[in-house]
């Protein structure tokens, strides 16, 4: 997956998440993959807000454990999970734009510094032959 801000995504998709996401299947394969850990997902199935709970917790380990999140969304046929890989593709694309154009604008400046320095290493060679 990119490098992403997974946050902005949970929070985007949140009440969508909390409408369509079945905690306990998400948790179970979560603490399969050592995304969670046993006492998290116990914390899971006795609170209230189960939900609520595990958005924070996969909010707080980061990337990795927001690209773990996808991975049982999709294996739990969530279709939520379509909208938050859309919306990270959406985000990577912006950020793919805004790189080729910074890129753009870099190779604008370096072009007349490029000219500038194959007329001096010509100017510097007619020298050194004048001179030699």
């Amino acid at each position: 997956m990119s490098d992403v801000n997974h946050k902005h995504i949970l929070k985007k998709f949140y009440d969508q998440l909390l409408e369509d996401v079945d905690p306990d299947k998400v948790g179970i394969h979560l603490a399969q993959s050592k995304t969670i850990t046993e006492m998290e997902l116990r914390a899971l199935i006795i609170n209230e807000g189960r939900m609520q709970t595990l958005l924070r917790m996969i909010a707080n380990k980061g990337q990795e454990a927001y690209e773990e999140f996808l991975k049982a969304l999709e294996k739990e046929k969530c279709f939520v999970a379509y909208h938050l890989l859309k919306e990270e593709k959406a985000i990577s694309d912006y950020k793919l734009k805004e790189t080729i154009e910074k890129l753009r604008k870099i190779k604008e400046e370096l072009l007349p510094l490029k000219e500038k320095a194959a007329i001096e290493k010509t100017t510097f060679k007619k020298e050194r032959m004048e001179k030699g």
